[in-house]
């Protein structure tokens, strides 16, 4: 078997020789291998309009700036504190309507000397009597009072 010889030897020379031609560059041996900076200027542009284009259509999406991720953050934030203030307000007025509700209920409650004359029927309200605690009264329209404790109790 032939062993071939391998002839490696490197060229210090920094020159090239080749030509420019219609805002191309060639080599010497007429291979294209570049532009002047002419027509690099002219694609540029063209790649431009083409980008800028792309964008107004939506298809291209810019990346945001620390400073406008910043500024959704706030408007976010600022949302999200209203959303919260919104439900601790409707808290707020929750408890104010449990506690109207509450003290209706105990203005309500009577002790053993009820009437039992038939007529709580048309009213919209019920007697009740408990096992000598004392009774309640129950409106129909505002929910249900607890007649298992008297106004004395609390």
């Amino acid at each position: 078997m032939q062993q071939g010889n391998l002839n490696l030897s490197w060229n210090t020379n920094n020159q090239f020789y080749g030509y420019v031609a219609d805002n191309n560059i060639y080599t010497y041996t007429g291979e294209l291998i570049g532009v002047n900076l002419a027509k690099y200027k002219e694609v540029e542009q063209a790649l431009m309009k083409c980008k800028n284009r792309l964008i107004e259509l939506g298809e291209i999406k810019i990346p945001k700036t620390p400073e406008e991720i910043i500024q959704e953050q706030n408007e976010m934030l600022e949302k999200q504190s209203n959303i919260v203030n919104e439900m601790m307000s409707k808290y707020a007025e929750l408890q104010q309507q449990m506690e109207v509700l509450k003290n209706g209920c105990e203005s309500t409650q009577r002790p053993n000397k009820l009437s039992t004359t038939g007529d709580e029927g048309k009213s919209g309200a019920s007697v009740s009597k408990s096992s000598g605690d004392g009774g309640s009264v129950k409106d129909k329209n505002k929910g249900r009072c607890n007649s298992s404790t008297s106004s004395s109790e609390k």
